[in-house]
């Protein structure tokens, strides 16, 4: 299995448990909505499920997490831009979530 360092480098499987290891190294962005949190990981391992090779590795991962830690929604990235940008996309998605949960509870209007 290749493994990558975050600018997508191939790195070996002991300098990707190290890296691993380091919290401050994997955790890139952590965002509280509402009731759950959206989080942003290097990952460092392949997760495009590509076979040809052509694609960029997907080694970032941007998640939402509901009130009981469950993964509502996971997308994967290639690169630090794009998984930021995701993770802003994953917390607007999360916001407008919460906003129609409350609107349902309360029977008001969402003004998405």
């Amino acid at each position: 299995m290749p493994y990558f360092d975050k600018k997508g480098k191939p790195i070996t499987a002991d300098e990707w448990i190290e890296l691993f290891d380091n919290m401050k190294y994997r955790r890139m962005l952590d965002t509280s909505v509402g009731w759950g949190r959206v989080a942003t990981v290097w990952i460092g391992v392949d997760h495009s499920h590509v076979i040809d090779g052509d694609e960029p590795p997907m080694i970032f991962e941007t998640a939402v997490y509901g009130a009981d830690d469950d993964e509502e929604f996971k997308e994967a990235y290639s690169n630090i831009k794009d998984a930021t940008e995701g993770h802003k996309d994953a917390v607007e998605w999360a916001r407008t979530q919460v906003k129609r949960w409350k609107a349902e509870r309360m029977k008001r209007p969402v003004n998405d």
